[in-house]
């Protein structure tokens, strides 16, 4: 048995020729888990006790790790039925239009916080979102399963070093929380032009598209003298969000009511 294991384990010169393949998985996993850590971040903000916050980093991090180690496991799987991508993706959309749409709607009102359950319990589902989106971008770079895992799990310890920042830059920047589901949505929408369109820009670009929301986002909270321009523009924007919610929660609203009808 453990003559097998040792068998199929790199030699040391296919790991130093594999090496830039793996500085290549890690450097873009770590770009790709920027939206990852920002809403991670953005989620554990919203509990005001500190103590709370730092748990719901530490567990945002470790579910992060554990789903794309599920999601590595699966991989073939994921390739075979990219469908399973495109729902991914339209879950992904809806965060994004459920949050911006019911944040606008109660910005004067009071808003009850959520429990530590329930933010964990977020963060948990969209872990396992990004942890596929980004394993399958892993594998495209390199068929080696090995190679992949070791950049995979190299991208992630580089993305949990970084949580703490990501809390202060948060906590210094709001409306990088807004940003942060704006980002989610941008990538559930990349995931539906991938699928249907069989195109995807690369990694770079990807890169530079989610640091222009930021960098626009950042501009504009800064021009407060833009904002009674803009705003309507916004709140129309996002009654559109609240109805593209609605209607991606609808086959799963019926689905509901006809299991509680059937129970009652």
């Amino acid at each position: 048995m453990l003559e097998s294991i040792l068998a199929h384990l790199p030699t040391l010169d296919e790991i130093w020729r594999a090496m830039p393949t793996i500085l290549s998985i890690v450097l873009i996993e770590g770009l790709l888990s920027v939206d990852n850590s920002l809403i991670i971040a953005t989620k554990a903000r919203v509990l005001q006790d500190s103590r709370q916050r730092d748990r719901a980093l530490f567990w945002g991090y470790v579910l992060a790790m554990l789903f794309r180690l599920l999601a590595l496991g699966a991989v073939f799987l994921l390739l075979q039925y990219p469908v399973i991508q495109l729902v991914c993706g339209l879950y992904l959309v809806w965060v994004t239009c459920d949050h911006l749409g019911r944040m606008h709607e109660t910005n004067t009102a009071t808003t009850v916080q959520p429990s530590f359950t329930r933010v964990i319990m977020d963060i948990a589902i969209l872990d396992l979102v990004f942890g596929i989106d980004n394993i399958v971008t892993a594998v495209a770079i390199s068929p080696k399963m090995w190679i992949v895992v070791v950049g995979v799990i190299a991208g992630i310890a580089t993305m949990a070093l970084a949580s703490k920042v990501f809390m202060k830059v948060v906590d210094r920047l709001p409306i990088l929380a807004p940003l942060a589901y704006l980002i989610v949505g941008y990538i559930g929408c990349q995931i539906g032009v991938e699928y249907f369109f069989h195109t995807k820009p690369g990694e770079l670009a990807q890169f530079g598209i989610i640091a222009g929301i930021l960098a626009v986002g950042i501009a504009y909270s800064k021009l407060t003298f833009l904002h009674p321009l803009i705003e309507p523009v916004l709140g129309l924007i996002a009654k559109l969000m609240a109805g593209v919610a609605y209607v991606l929660e609808l086959p799963f609203t019926i689905v509901k009511a006809l299991f509680s009808s059937r129970n009652s």
